[in-house]
């Protein structure tokens, strides 16, 4: 039996072999955090996807059962386009039958409604913004003039980049970015046939992601199809 020393590790091999984990730790780290960051990014977009969807589709269902200006007293349909510095930050106002409530938060109020979409500036987000449902009952013959109705507020979204509506007159076939039915001359008491919605929301990462719909007025006159239906 050999009595020679065992020889062990020198330093140089102790480094070579730090050196390989080294590599291969932050190779697997690297290919770990990939796959989180897909998987978070993939969960993100999902749960934009479905609130965009259900937003744009909320929004679409009470316009199309706008009351006709021109047969209901106090019914308006106002949209106004309000886009600048790439943004679209329009607003829409018509009158509607009152339904169930809106939201978690919505009490109903009766009778008919004037219901508002607005966007309204987030908090500590620049450029970033709420989706608010507002709601007023419309005034009734006998009312006193004076007396505020109630308002109900409702959140329907945040963290949105823009909204743009576009509405299509049945006369000219044009869609315009403006309309009141309040206003003197073609468009006095009237409705559009149909309203083009864009939602733009960011996901968690600031990514932006838009959902759009065009749905139609069955109360408004319609000479002409919709263009894109």
């Amino acid at each position: 039996m050999s009595d020679a020393p065992r020889r062990g590790f020198t330093l140089m091999e102790v480094l070579v072999a730090l050196l390989v984990l080294g590599i291969l730790l932050t190779t697997v780290y690297g290919a770990v955090s990939r796959t989180i960051r897909s998987k978070e990014h993939a969960e993100s977009a999902a749960k934009v996807a479905s609130v965009g969807r259900e937003a744009v589709l909320h929004v679409a269902d009470e316009m199309e059962a706008s009351l006709l200006p021109a047969r209901v007293p106090a019914a308006v349909f106002q949209g106004v386009g309000a886009g600048g510095s790439g943004q679209f930050l329009d607003q829409v106002r018509f009158a509607i039958s009152s339904r169930p409530p809106f939201g978690p938060i919505g009490s109903g109020t009766g009778g008919r409604v004037l219901v508002t979409y607005y966007l309204a500036e987030q908090e500590g987000a620049a450029q970033t913004y709420l989706l608010v449902r507002s709601e007023r009952p419309l005034p009734k013959p006998g009312d006193d003039p004076e007396a505020a109705p109630e308002e109900i507020r409702t959140l329907v979204v945040d963290n949105v980049a823009g909204l743009r509506l576009r509405y299509l007159d049945g006369d000219s076939g044009q869609w315009n970015d403006n309309w009141d039915s309040t206003a003197p001359g073609d468009l006095e008491n009237r409705l559009p046939i149909a309203v083009e919605i864009a939602l733009y929301l960011y996901d968690d990462a600031g990514n932006l992601h838009d959902f759009s719909t065009i749905v139609d007025l069955p109360l408004a006159a319609r000479p002409t199809p919709t263009p894109g239906k």
